[in-house]
């Protein structure tokens, strides 16, 4: 279970959102799941099972959330009080008895490319990193209305792809020759 998505700076009129992800093929049960950000600690509603490879969306809204992302299918959508998530960043943290998931967010994730970060989501590159790692974390596309909450993220990155190189041979050709130098 990772924390993949958060959007910390919403719209106006919006409402923040966090989504998790089962990365495994395990059935995963949220009882006595914990978010936290260093100052608040709150613990997730009983009961609740994500399928493996499945997401799962909390708010503290869900009539705001889905006046913004209406394509989000409801049975992933929980209401919630998250812990706060303060505009200029926080440390956030997933744990049970044990740590599970820890990130630092803060808009020097985001692309520099952006006048702003307001209702843009902040995406995992490869969920099968760990999320303290800082160049795992980038800004939602614009495709995708900055935003994938319940998707593969837009930025999505399998850590299984590796570095792909190419190769051309031969090394040096000239145009219009049948030799090669």
């Amino acid at each position: 279970m990772v924390i993949n998505e958060i959007l910390y700076d919403p719209v106006p009129g919006g409402v923040d959102f966090l989504e998790l992800y089962n990365h495994t093929g395990r059935y995963m049960s949220l009882n006595g799941l914990r978010i936290g950000n260093g100052n608040e600690e709150v613990m997730l509603p009983f009961g609740i099972i994500i399928e493996p490879f499945a997401y799962i969306l909390l708010t503290s809204d869900t009539l705001k959330y889905l006046l913004e992302f209406p394509q989000t299918s409801l049975n992933t959508l929980f209401e919630f009080a998250l812990p706060i998530m303060p505009n200029e960043g926080e440390m956030l943290f997933l744990r049970r008895d044990t740590l599970i998931d820890i990130m630092n967010y803060g808009d020097e994730l985001h692309s520099s490319l952006l006048a702003s970060t307001e209702g843009i989501s902040l995406e995992q590159l490869s969920p099968e990193m760990s999320g303290s790692i800082l160049g795992n974390w980038y800004s939602a596309a614009s495709t995708s209305n900055f935003a994938t909450p319940g998707y593969q993220n837009s930025q999505f990155r399998s850590s299984s792809m590796g570095s792909t190189s190419l190769r051309v041979a031969p090394k040096v050709f000239i145009p219009g020759s049948r030799t090669t130098a």
